[in-house]
């Protein structure tokens, strides 16, 4: 968090890679990894973002549990490509209660549930308005596993926000914050489309992952229809 706030202090093209400790150890099974080269050439482009993983539906069916409903779910969506989009009208409603980690820190991470939820911050929406930054739109960005490269302008542009991130994560280790930081980035970094393309997005779409359905990636939407 610190390099994302002194991003001012850098040459505004130069890009930043960030990745988590655990990025050898493949427990996000619904992702798929890109190769670095790839994600911080693309970063240092028009956009001046990058994601270093993407949503793999075929990955995430072979691991769900049988017979859950996100396992029926995606049975009967088989096929349709989940997208790096979000219908916000969905995403802002994920929470959780609780995590447990499947990587390095499962055992030193999961010990104490009781500070993992916050009242204060009960939801995505909460998160995203506390933060600062500009109401988004009907779609939004979502980049998981906390790997991306993002160009140091970029960074400079919502310091704001990312300065209260920084303060809201201080809380503790294992906490809900974390994960809304990570969908958070994203759309933080990108530069926003226009109206009239997010609809096209939600048009194009043939639905969408709901929290009830499941909690990790509610609100990504899923399938292209051929015309609107």
């Amino acid at each position: 968090m610190n390099t994302l706030r002194g991003g001012r202090g850098m040459d505004a093209e130069t890009v930043f890679l960030f990745v988590k400790d655990t990025f050898t150890e493949h427990h996000h099974f619904e992702l798929e990894p890109r190769h670095l080269t790839d994600v911080v050439t693309e970063a240092a482009g028009p956009s001046g973002f990058s994601c270093g993983k993407t949503p793999n539906h075929k990955m995430f069916f072979d691991k769900t549990r049988p017979f859950t409903k996100t396992w029926i779910h995606t049975v009967f969506n088989y096929g349709a490509e989940w997208s790096f989009w979000h219908d916000v009208s969905e995403i802002s409603k994920f929470s959780r209660d609780s995590y447990v980690s499947n990587g390095r820190y499962n055992n030193d991470m999961n010990e104490d549930k009781t500070t993992f939820s916050s009242h204060e911050i009960p939801t995505f929406e909460t998160w995203w308005n506390m933060l600062g930054a500009p109401k988004l739109d009907k779609v939004m960005p979502v980049c998981y596993s906390g790997f991306f490269a993002v160009r140091a302008r970029n960074m400079v542009d919502v310091a704001p926000a990312l300065l209260r991130m920084q303060t809201m994560l201080e809380r503790g280790n294992n906490i809900i914050e974390g994960h809304y930081a990570e969908r958070s980035f994203a759309a933080l970094f990108l530069p926003r489309l226009p109206s009239n393309v997010t609809d096209q997005i939600l048009c194009l779409s043939n639905g969408v992952r709901h929290c009830e359905y499941t909690r990790g990636y509610c609100g990504t939407l899923y399938g292209c229809r051929n015309e609107c």
